[in-house]
C-alpha cells in the first residue's frame, strides 16, 4: 500500500484479487520500463517454449536483436551456419523458430542453435536477394529445400502458324530461356491473367483457356477475336509484344532505389542489360539522379535466375518503387 501511494498507483477494490491484481501489474509495469523493457516487443518471459534453448544461447543474444528488416543466421556451438532466413522484422521471425516445436525437424533445428547472427538490410529487396546469394553460398542443412533453385516455372512466346504471338506457362529447363520465372505455377499464371487483361490480350493465345474454338471472353464480347482470326495478326501481336517490353522480362538498365538501413540512406539495385548486378547504399543526402554516385555504391553479386524472379516478383507488387533508368531503352516498332 505504501509503495503504491508512493508511486501514485491507485488500488481499487483493496484486499480483493482483482485490485491487488492490477496494482501489482501497474507496478511490474512501472519497473519493467524503469529497466529499458520496450512492451512492443514480444516477452521472453513466461514463454514455455523458450525454455530449454541450447546452453550457449542466452537471452541476452536474443534481445540484442533489432525489429527490422534484414538477413538472419542460426549457427550451430561448432560456428557452421545451420539456417539462413530472411525478415520484415528479424526479432519476431527468431522469437518464432525458438517457439516452433511443431515438427520434429524444427524442433532439432531450434535445439541445435547456440548463436544467431543477422544483417541489418532496410529494404526488402536487398533481404531477399541477400538470402537467396547466403543460401547458394553457405547451402545451411535446414535450408535444403530452399537450395534448389526458386523459379521452378517461366513465361515462354512463340508464333503460331498464323502468325499470332502466343504465350505459355511451363517448367524452367535448360537451354529454354523465358521471358520471366516465378517461384510457382500460380505465381506465373497470375501474372499472365494481370498481363493478358491489361494489354486487351486473348487468353486462348496466352494458354489461359483450354477450350476449342472460340475463348470464352469472345464470347461476351471483350476478346477482340484473335483466337478466331477476326483481328488481324499485326494488330494483335503490337499489344503482345508489349508484354516482353516489361522492364523486367527484356534486356534493359535501370536502377532500383529503396529504404536503407536508417533514415539517412537508401539502398540501390542494379540491373544491367536485364540481369543483376549487385546492391549498395548511398547516403540520403546524395541526389539519387547522380548516376556515377549509384554506380559506385554497387557492390556486384553473381546473377541468376532466381535473383531475376525475386527482383521481377518484388516490381510487380511493388507500384510506387523508384525506378532510375541509366541508359537510353531501345524502341521497337
Amino acid at each position: 500500500g505504501k509503495l503504491c501511494r508512493e508511486l501514485g498507483i491507485e488500488i481499487y477494490s483493496r484486499h480483493r484479487a482483482s485490485g491487488d491484481a492490477y496494482a501489482t501489474a501497474k507496478l511490474f509495469d512501472l519497473l519493467l520500463s524503469l529497466d529499458g523493457f520496450d512492451p512492443s516487443r514480444p516477452s521472453l518471459f513466461g514463454r514455455q517454449a523458450l525454455i530449454n534453448l541450447h546452453p550457449r544461447l542466452s537471452p541476452g543474444q536474443i534481445e540484442r536483436i533489432p525489429q527490422e528488416t534484414g538477413v538472419y543466421y542460426f549457427l550451430d556451438e561448432d560456428g557452421e551456419i545451420i539456417y539462413i532466413g530472411k525478415s520484415k522484422n528479424l526479432y519476431q521471425r527468431v522469437i518464432a523458430h525458438l517457439q516452433n516445436l511443431s515438427t520434429r525437424r524444427s524442433a532439432e533445428m531450434r535445439d541445435r542453435i547456440a548463436d544467431i547472427d543477422f544483417e541489418i538490410t532496410g529494404s526488402e529487396l536487398v533481404a531477399l536477394l541477400k538470402e537467396s546469394f547466403e543460401i547458394k553460398k553457405n547451402k545451411p542443412l535446414y535450408n535444403r529445400a530452399q537450395r534448389r533453385t526458386l523459379s521452378t516455372h517461366g513465361i515462354f512466346t512463340t508464333l503460331n502458324e498464323s502468325g499470332y504471338r502466343c504465350f505459355n506457362i511451363d517448367r524452367n529447363k535448360p537451354g529454354k530461356t523465358p521471358l520471366a520465372s516465378f517461384s510457382t505455377l500460380s505465381a506465373a499464371r497470375e501474372y499472365l491473367e494481370q498481363k493478358t487483361e491489361e494489354l486487351g490480350l486473348c487468353q486462348k493465345l496466352a494458354g489461359l483457356y483450354m477450350g476449342n474454338g472460340a475463348c470464352f471472353q469472345y464470347q461476351i464480347g471483350i476478346c477482340r477475336g484473335a483466337c478466331v482470326a477476326a483481328e488481324p495478326a499485326g494488330q494483335y501481336n503490337e499489344r503482345a509484344d508489349r508484354l516482353q517490353q516489361d522492364p523486367v522480362l527484356h534486356q534493359s538498365d535501370f536502377f532500383i532505389i529503396d529504404r536503407g538501413r536508417h533514415d539517412e540512406e537508401y539502398a540501390v539495385v542494379k540491373i544491367e542489360n536485364g540481369s543483376y548486378r549487385g546492391y549498395g547504399f548511398i547516403d540520403i543526402s546524395l541526389p539519387a539522379e547522380s548516376l556515377d554516385t549509384l554506380h559506385e555504391c554497387i557492390r556486384p553479386y553473381p546473377d541468376n535466375r532466381d535473383a531475376r524472379s525475386i527482383i521481377h516478383a518484388f516490381l510487380n507488387r511493388s507500384k510506387n518503387v523508384r525506378v532510375i533508368p541509366f541508359r537510353p531503352q531501345k524502341i521497337t516498332d
